[in-house]
């Protein structure tokens, strides 16, 4: 009744195959860095309310470089929020000096970093004003911000960004109980603060997946699961594999709770996968 994750050179964990506080599990060990999906909210200090909307995007796609998933437009449930303050100074006539305070904040209010950055502009007050300058603030400001979330994952218990997954095929399944199996899927990996996409960005990855199920004596049966967390360009980065023995009655008359249970345990498998990955830099 376990399953183990393995990177090559990597030693295997096993895990349960239906945790008992599913609730606690996917609330506080999978608490999610904010980089898992932060909303670029709220930024004053701007000309315009059209420049702030263009400056939150900039920012929004600045911060995807620094492996972020960022946006200005739209969040999940477990999405941070971004906000800030700029504040301009003219520091002589032909420079300009841009003071930046942000602040992060979970999906629940918790106050998670604050930081500053100032930016020097070889500009007049006038002309940095106009736009010119928000490409540099949006560079120092995500270098910033990066810097300081590297800070607290490094030193708390906070675990290193994970990245988004699209979950792909299942084999081994009738279709209607691998829709079954796939809808509990992305509900596991969203309240673990895992970003569910369609099609994986470079930096994603993909969650395949191969069931078998067999007699093991009477009235009861094995299932047996390897998943394969795979990078989008066909690359295998991790092996997970779950079995367990239940009822025959149960697999044919409970496979969405089932369906739940295996969801919910493969979670943390690719939680412990995408760590390793990140340590390795790979």
């Amino acid at each position: 009744m376990a399953f183990a994750t393995a990177l090559a050179a990597c030693e295997q964990r096993s895990r349960p195959f239906a945790p008992e506080n599913k609730a606690a599990i996917l609330q506080s060990t999978f608490q999610a860095s904010p980089r898992v999906g932060l909303l670029v909210s709220t930024i004053d200090g701007l000309s315009s309310d059209a420049q702030a909307l263009h400056f939150r995007r900039l920012l929004a796609e600045t911060l995807q470089s620094h492996d972020f998933t960022a946006s200005a437009d739209s969040a999940h449930d477990g999405s941070a929020r971004l906000t800030g303050h700029l504040i301009w100074a003219a520091i002589s006539k032909d420079a300009t000096r841009i003071a930046g305070h942000w602040r992060v904040t979970s999906a629940d209010g918790e106050e998670l970093l604050i930081t500053d950055h100032i930016t020097d502009i070889p500009l007049p007050i006038e002309r940095a004003r106009d736009g010119s300058a928000l490409p540099q603030i949006a560079a120092d400001a995500a270098t910033t911000i990066d810097l300081g979330l590297n800070r607290q994952e490094n030193e708390g218990d906070r675990r290193l960004a994970l990245s988004p997954v699209s979950v792909g095929t299942i084999e081994g399944l009738p279709q209607h109980d691998r829709r079954s199996l796939n809808r509990a899927l992305v509900q596991a990996l969203s309240s673990a603060g895992i970003p569910v996409t369609a099609i994986p960005p470079d930096n994603g990855f993909v969650l395949l997946g191969d069931l078998n199920i067999g007699p093991t004596g009477p009235g009861s049966q094995r299932i047996d699961l390897v998943w394969r967390l795979m990078r989008p360009n066909g690359e295998e980065v991790g092996r997970i594999d779950q079995a367990n023995v239940l009822p025959a009655k149960r697999i044919l008359y409970e496979w969405n709770s089932i369906s739940s249970d295996i969801a919910t345990g493969v979670v943390g498998g690719i939680v412990d996968l995408q760590r390793q990955v990140a340590a390795k830099g790979s």
